[in-house]
């Protein structure tokens, strides 16, 4: 993605050699169970559902009880971490980006699935509809995920605006659907014309592939986005974090639990997180901003 002008992320100046596991304290909290946020990209009780298999893994590879907790949105699941009622969050690239500005998180790991730590993001429409291009879905209506969804939102708004569209008045209405499912079954269902949704919720072969995307066909897509990233409250043990760290990462080496949680959750490994990978969503976040705010931002392409 080229430069956007604007990011004040304070992390991007960050040094991508420097591992974020040394700003964890020596000693920290005795963490009795751990608790680890999940965002509700299928909706809050099937999320947790299908990261089971991850946390029996954990358990397992710890010796250390963990529980499982679904948050209803993703802004709430940032609000878990700000109350402190979770120790460690899987969250999406956006949510991640904007819990890095507000709240003290170390990254540990990023998802990864069939091999690559990205995704592209998707606008969709029924196989039976009229809508081709980007040009013909102007005065539709678009089923958004959410709006601090990156793919289901962030990254398809970028991508009208750099083919010269204001994603604010180029829809005709706009709903929310709350999850990618939704959105999928919405447009289906001819609730909305086109939905905006993740690509590993619409590519053949992939688990997390309901059967009403088998009704719908792509129209334009994004550039790559990061998979979610694994970040942990600074008030937890650098020790323990290491060790939560390299129990993520040895998933690469355990075909049977990869192959479990690919088959539940779509992701299949766990690799090194490095922050400034997520700057380009910071990035175009920004921009977002700026153009909601009424200000002047740079383009660029998604």
């Amino acid at each position: 993605m080229a430069s956007v002008v604007g990011c004040n992320d304070s992390h991007a100046a960050r040094s991508p050699h420097r591992d974020p596991i040394d700003q964890l304290p020596v000693s920290g909290p005795d963490l009795a169970k751990l608790r680890i946020g999940i965002s509700p990209g299928t909706g809050m009780e099937s999320s947790a559902v299908r990261a089971m298999p991850l946390r029996d893994h954990l358990e397992s590879a710890l010796r250390h009880p963990v529980e499982l907790v679904a948050a209803p949105s993703y802004d709430e699941l940032i609000g878990f971490l700000e109350r402190g009622s979770i120790d460690v969050a899987i969250l999406s690239p956006l949510t991640y980006v904007r819990a890095r500005r507000r709240l003290q998180v170390v990254p540990l790991a990023a998802a990864s699935s069939d091999g690559s730590p990205t995704y592209s993001g998707y606008l969709v429409v029924r196989n039976s509809s009229s809508l081709n291009t980007l040009a013909d879905l102007r005065q539709t209506t678009i089923a958004w995920v959410d709006s601090t969804s990156t793919s289901g939102y962030l990254y398809p708004r970028a991508l009208l605006r750099y083919h010269g569209h204001d994603p604010d008045r180029f829809f005709g209405r706009v709903v929310f659907a709350g999850d990618h499912w939704s959105a999928i079954r919405m447009v289906a269902r001819g609730e909305a014309d086109v939905g905006a949704v993740a690509s590993s919720f619409v590519d053949p072969g992939r688990t997390q592939r309901i059967a009403e995307a088998d009704e719908l066909r792509v129209v334009a897509k994004t550039a790559r986005i990061p998979y979610d990233c694994v970040v942990v409250l600074d008030r937890v043990p650098r020790t323990f974090a290491r060790r939560l760290r390299a129990s993520l990462l040895r998933l690469q080496s355990r075909p049977d639990v990869s192959a479990r949680l690919a088959a539940t959750w779509g992701f299949s490994a766990f690799v090194t997180a490095y922050e400034h990978r997520y700057d380009a969503v910071a990035e175009v976040h920004q921009v977002e901003h700026d153009q909601t705010e009424g200000t002047t931002g740079s383009s660029a392409h998604p």
